[in-house]
């Protein structure tokens, strides 16, 4: 039984955690079987560069991506929260993300007072 639960959590994929700003390109690495991209608040637009390259779907405060073909490539920026994220898609066979995690990098810098 442990054996069975050891074997099935090391196929599981690592999550993908980045911390960007407005300035900053980050390449997501597409899965054939499709990629997530957590934001942290609902997307209010997204563009896609290149249409018919990339399917989207959107999932609360996720964008669900699947590649039309194993070439696919284009730049995806999502708005949200005044900000504004820019990606560079490109798809991958063999070592694609699963799930990316966004955050702000002006997250760190903010601090909590507490009275």
């Amino acid at each position: 039984m442990v054996f069975l639960f050891l074997s099935s959590y090391a196929e599981c994929s690592q999550v993908r955690r980045l911390r960007l700003n407005s300035e900053s390109v980050a390449e997501i690495r597409v899965s054939t079987k499709g990629t997530i991209i957590s934001f942290p608040s609902r997307p209010q637009k997204v563009l896609l560069g290149k249409k018919n390259s990339f399917g989207l779907e959107y999932i609360e405060n996720d964008i669900a991506i699947s590649p039309f073909t194993t070439t696919s490539s284009s730049n995806l920026t999502a708005y949200l929260d005044g900000r504004r994220y820019t990606f560079k898609l490109v798809t991958s066979e063999k070592s694609g993300d699963e799930i990316v995690l966004i955050r702000d990098s002006l997250e760190r810098s903010v601090k909590i007072k507490v009275k």
